[in-house]
This record gives structure tokens, sequence and C-alpha cells, in this order.
């Protein structure tokens, strides 16, 4: 099966992003198959809501493109890191995939603040994520999570109570759900808190 078409096989069908509103600031500079799949559905979830990828909506803030690329707080914490990124969607635990000036496809780790070329175009994107859906959209962990404590709300994450990147687990044991923009700020601190530290340097978070 391709990837476009297992993607939407897994679409969350109870998600309702609402009318399609293009804004060519951002949807002129998408790829093809990007475009389409916007113009089709109007971005959706996936993988019992482990990928999110954002459409254009007005009645939807966390769903819709021109919002999440705002420079809200929790973007400003990262710093030149993230300037000219766009942002078009996201894993369960809120790290986002996001066009670089030149066009490629990299994926913001929200903890450290690094940066991953993943590919060059939408396509390869969508062969990335469906290659290993586990690990590049923690399907795995939604479904332990929803099978406990219910789906995860449209417009949130999984968040570590212990974070990852000083050791935590990816275990139910060590998640709870956050709001989207709560969940940025929370992770968007961190990697602020740890910048230029030394790999091994004891951290007391704030």
């Amino acid at each position: 099966m391709k990837p476009l078409q297992l993607i939407l096989e897994s679409k969350d069908r109870g998600f309702d992003p609402g009318p399609f509103v293009k804004d060519d600031k951002y949807f002129k500079k998408f790829y093809q198959s990007h475009k389409e799949l916007i113009e089709n559905h109007n971005g959706l979830y996936a993988f019992d809501r482990a990928l999110h990828i954002f459409g254009f909506s007005e009645m939807l803030g966390f769903h819709d493109i021109k919002t999440r690329n705002l420079p809200m707080e929790w973007r400003l914490l990262y710093g030149n890191a993230v300037d000219g990124l766009i942002f078009f969607a996201e894993e369960v635990f809120g790290n986002l995939f996001a066009y670089d000036n030149s066009g490629n496809i990299v994926l913001l780790n929200v903890e450290s603040a690094e940066i991953e070329l993943v590919l060059e175009d939408f396509d390869e994107w969508m062969e990335y994520i469906t290659e290993d859906i586990d690990y590049t959209t923690g399907k795995v962990l939604a479904q332990e999570w929803a099978a406990s404590n219910g789906q995860i709300p449209f417009g949130s994450h999984l968040c570590p109570k212990k974070p990852f990147i000083i050791g935590g687990e990816y275990e139910i044991d060590n998640l709870y759900v956050l709001s989207w923009e709560k969940s940025l700020l929370f992770k968007a601190d961190i990697a602020r808190q740890i910048r230029d530290l030394p790999v091994g340097t004891d951290v007391i978070l704030e």
C-alpha cells in the first residue's frame, strides 16, 4: 500500500477541521502532494492520533497552519534555531515537522531544540512516516494511552513527567496529557535551560 493510502486508511473520522480557507503565504510553499492532501482533507489526525498534519482552519487554532506558525512565546524561546521554519505536522509528543528555507523537511526535537534533516519533499516524508510508524509518530504509546485513559484529546500532546532528554522513560507511567500550547512552552523552556550544557552535566530543571 502506498504511504498516502496508509495515512488516509488510519485517518481519524471523528475529527472535523472545518472549512478549508487557503492562505497562500504558506500554501504556495508546499509540495504538490501536500497541497492536494490539504485541499482534499484540510489536514488530519492519523495512527490513533499519534500523527497530526495541520490544515487551514479558522475554527480550530491548534489545527491551523497560520496559528501554529505565529511568533508565540514557545517559539521565541527557541531563538534563531527555528527562524524561517514553517511547521506543518507533529507527532504524539509534540515534536514538529517543518519546511526549512530551502524547502527541505526537518524535524524539531522540542526538548533539545535539535533540528534533524528528514527528507527533501513531501512524498518522501510520507514514506519516512509509514516505514516505521511507531518510531516516527509514537503510535504504540498513543494506543496504550487510549486503552488506559481514553483517546488523546485533539489539540493535545503526551508529555513526560520526567523529560526524555534527562532520562525519562517512554512508558505510560511517565506520561500525562497537556494542551499543545502548554506542552510546547514547557518543552521549549527545557530546551532553553539545557542549551549549551556539556553532555553528562547534572541538570535541575526549574
